[in-house]
C-alpha cells in the first residue's frame, strides 16, 4: 500500500514513489518574502517557494537524478533542510546556497604578519587603512581580492585584524596574504542546521551548502553521499553536536564558534574541517569522542579553544595546525589518538602545556612531522608530570611511566589508562 501525506500547502505527495518532476527540476528557490506555497508554484527563481518546510515536503520521497540548485533569498529559518526518503542517482546533486550582502567595502591591506610561531603561517594579522575593525561584526566573512575568503579570528583594534587561512573553495587550502589586497566584509543570510537521515545515494553524489549563517542547533548527517560545508559560519550551543555517521562530512573556509563552553560535544563518524577557524569562550574547546571513523584537521587555528580527544576519538592534524589556548592546547584522554603532521601547538605562558595525555596515544612520522609544542610549565604532560621534548629523547619509540625519571627513548604513563608518545619512521 502507497503512503501518501499531504503537505502544508495541499499538495499531494507520494512517500515511496515521490514526483517524477520534482526530481528533474534543476533550479530551486525560497524567499520567505515574497514566495508562496501554493500547490501551482513551481519553486523556481522566478516563482519561488516560501518555506523550507514546503520544499522538504516536496522533496521527501524524491529521485534526483539532475544536478540541482536551491537559492535561499534572505533568512529562511522556518525549518532545517531535512531531507528524508530522498534518492540521489549517480548524476544528482543538491547546490543550496545564502544570499550574501556587503557589509564595509573595501579595505586594503598594507602590513602582514603571521601569527604562528612556525612563521609564515595562518593565522595572520592584517594591518588595513579603510575600515575600523571594531565595529565589523565577529561573524563576517572577508572576501578577498584575490579570489580566496577568510573569517576574522579575532579584532586587536580599529586597524589590525587576526584572520584565519585564506582559502578558496577548490584549489590551494591556504594562501599567503600580501600587501595590496584588497577586502570586502560579507554577511551571510541565516539558516537552521541540516538534517539528513534515511536517504539513498549512489557513487558519486553531493550535497553542498554554502553562503550560509547556522543558526545554534545540532549538525546531522546520514547522508551516504559526501556532504560539503563551504564558506559557512556554524554556531553551537552546549551539547550541542557535529554527527556524520553516513560518508564524509567536510567543512572548507568556515568559521566554527561557540558562546559557552564546548564547540561539540561529540564529533561522530568521518569529518574533514580545512582552512576553517574555531572560537569559543575562553573556558571552551573542541572536543572528539566515539567517531567510529576519523576527523581530520587541515590548516585549521582554534582560538581560546582546546582540543580534547576521548572514548576512541581518533584526530589527524595536518599541514600547520595551530591552537592557542589559555590553558592546555590539546587534551587527550580516556582512550583517544592524535596522529600530528606539522602542527603547532601552543599552551599558555603560564602552566599551560602544548599536549596532555592522560590516557591515550600521540604520534607522528619522522622528525619533520614533529609537532611544535609550546607552554610555560613545559612541552607536554603524561598522566600529570610534565615533560620537555628534551626529556622525551629522540627514540623511535617513546613511553611514560610516572613513577620513573626521565631516560632517552623510555618513558611509560599510567593514569586511568596507558599514555603514549611515539615517533615512527
Amino acid at each position: 500500500m502507497t503512503l501518501v501525506r499531504i503537505s502544508p500547502s495541499g499538495r499531494s505527495i507520494d512517500l515511496e514513489a515521490g514526483d517524477a518532476q520534482t526530481g528533474l527540476q534543476t533550479a530551486w528557490a525560497i524567499d520567505p518574502v515574497n514566495g508562496s506555497d501554493d500547490p501551482e508554484q513551481p519553486g523556481t527563481p522566478a516563482r519561488p517557494l516560501a518555506t523550507m518546510r514546503e520544499f522538504n515536503d516536496r522533496m521527501r520521497g524524491a529521485l534526483l537524478t539532475v544536478p540541482a540548485t536551491l537559492q535561499l533569498v534572505g533568512n529562511v529559518i522556518d525549518s532545517p533542510l531535512w531531507l528524508r526518503y530522498t534518492t540521489f542517482d549517480t548524476a544528482g546533486s543538491l547546490v543550496v546556497s545564502g544570499t550574501v550582502t556587503t557589509l564595509l567595502t573595501t579595505a586594503t591591506v598594507t602590513v602582514v604578519a603571521s601569527l604562528n610561531t612556525a612563521g609564515a603561517q595562518q593565522p595572520w594579522q592584517l594591518t588595513t587603512t579603510g575600515i575600523n575593525w571594531t565595529v565589523v561584526p565577529i561573524g563576517s566573512r572577508l572576501s578577498f581580492s584575490n579570489g580566496t575568503f577568510a573569517f576574522i579570528r579575532n579584532v586587536i583594534d580599529a586597524n589590525n585584524v587576526a584572520v584565519g587561512p585564506l582559502s578558496a573553495f577548490t584549489g590551494s587550502v591556504s594562501v599567503t596574504p600580501t600587501a595590496g589586497l584588497t577586502i570586502v566584509v560579507q554577511a551571510l543570510s541565516r539558516a537552521l542546521m541540516p538534517t539528513f537521515v534515511i536517504v539513498t545515494a549512489k557513487t558519486g553524489a553531493t550535497v553542498t551548502m554554502q553562503h550560509l549563517s547556522f543558526d545554534a542547533g545540532n549538525f546531522t548527517s546520514a547522508l551516504p553521499a559526501t556532504f560539503q560545508i563551504q564558506g559557512c559560519e556554524l554556531n553551537f550551543a552546549n551539547n550541542q553536536v557535529i554527527s556524520c555517521s553516513g560518508d564524509l562530512c567536510t567543512f572548507r573556509t568556515c568559521r566554527i564558534t561557540h558562546v559557552t563552553t564546548v564547540i561539540a560535544r561529540n564529533v561522530f563518524g568521518r569529518a574533514a574541517f580545512t582552512s576553517c577557524v574555531f572560537s569559543c569562550a575562553t573556558s571552551g574547546g573542541v572536543q572528539v569522542d566515539r567517531t567510529g571513523g576519523l576527523v581530520v584537521f587541515t590548516q585549521c587555528c582554534l582560538f581560546q579553544a582546546t582540543l580534547t580527544l576521548q572514548f576512541g576519538g581518533y584526530v589527524f592534524l595536518a599541514q600547520s595546525f595551530n591552537i592557542s589556548h589559555t590553558t592546555t592546547a590539546v587534551n587527550v584522554q580516556s582512550g583517544g589518538t592524535l596522529n600530528c603532521s606539522t602542527c603547532i601547538l601552543s599552551g599558555s605562558a603560564g602552566a599551560g602545556v602544548g599536549i596532555a595525555v592522560d590516557a591515550g596515544w600521540v604520534y607522528w612520522t619522522g622528525l619533520a612531522n614533529r609537532p611544535t609544542l609550546t607552554g610555560g610549565a613545559g612541552d607536554c604532560t603524561v598522566a600529570g608530570v610534565t615533560y620537555t621534548y628534551a626529556a622525551l629523547g629522540q627514540g623511535k619509540t617513546a613511553a611514560f611511566d610516572s613513577t620513573l625519571a626521565p631516560v632517552t627513548n623510555t618513558f611509560v604513563g599510567r593514569g586511568p589508562g596507558v599514555a603514549t608518545f611515539s615517533e615512527n619512521g
